[in-house]
């Protein structure tokens, strides 16, 4: 893990990253050689992507960008009510929903956002640094998800999961 690199690049006004360095080597510190062989350096990098929500990628597949999220950690998804199906990950991690004047927002608490992106956003990313193979296909994308999910909190998101079930089923009516 010595030989991974960190640059932190400053985030851009109303932006914050979702997790420092130090959490990262924490996260990373669980993993073993192998899985990080290819991975050089974590960029807390400033660009600001235009899709919602929280993001990261992987180039050259070694070098991972985690991308600064707005301060207020919520993001609108528009007027009408979001399906719910394809946000379940994100609200077993803690997101919720809430409708402020006619728009929809997707919400986060600091602790919650920082937990997805150590235990599934990362462990994605570097799921797809172990794969030379499937780049850039739909293979692939379901590589890293298994990955992450195999490496991540599973446990804890299940637990979280059956804590929540009350409040999805009362959001899905």
């Amino acid at each position: 893990m010595a030989r991974i690199r960190y640059i932190v690049d400053p985030p851009p006004k109303g932006y914050v990253y979702p997790c420092t360095p130090k959490d990262v080597r924490r996260k990373l510190a669980s993993l073993s050689e192998e899985m990080l062989r290819n991975v050089s350096v974590i960029h807390l990098c400033n660009q600001v992507k235009m899709n919602p929500g929280v993001d990261a990628h992987i180039y050259d597949n070694s070098c991972i960008r985690i991308y600064p999220v707005p301060e207020k950690l919520r993001w609108a998804y528009g007027k009408k009510k979001p399906n719910p199906a394809c946000m379940q990950e994100r609200l077993e991690f803690g997101a919720y929903w809430q409708k402020i004047e006619d728009e929809w927002f997707l919400c986060w608490d600091k602790d919650s956002l920082r937990e997805y992106v150590l235990s599934h956003v990362l462990l994605h990313e570097i799921g797809h640094s172990m794969d030379d193979k499937h780049c850039g296909t739909r293979r692939g994308e379901k590589l890293a998800e298994a990955f992450a999910h195999h490496y991540g909190s599973n446990a804890e998101i299940k637990r979280r999961a059956k804590k929540r079930k009350k409040r999805l089923r009362r959001y899905m009516r």
